[in-house]
């Protein structure tokens, strides 16, 4: 629809993209919870909803890494 496909839309080298990785395990409370599920989203589901700055392991935009824990 924006005509951007050479650009963005998947992982592959050259293309555009801006990542986050999750510590799904960063606070007690959020990993005991990540430990008991049984798909992805209830493992994704605590950090959603009681996750703070510490769930940020790092962050990479266009493809350069701008923070790490």
């Amino acid at each position: 629809a924006l005509h951007m496909a050479d650009r963005i839309g998947n992982l592959a080298p050259g293309m555009e993209a801006d990542l986050v990785v999750l510590d799904l395990a960063s606070t007690a409370d959020i990993a005991q919870r990540s430990a008991r599920a049984t798909d992805l989203w209830e493992e994704l589901f605590p950090t959603i909803m009681m996750g703070d700055d510490r769930a940020v392991h790092a962050t990479w935009i266009n493809g350069r890494e701008t923070h790490r824990r």
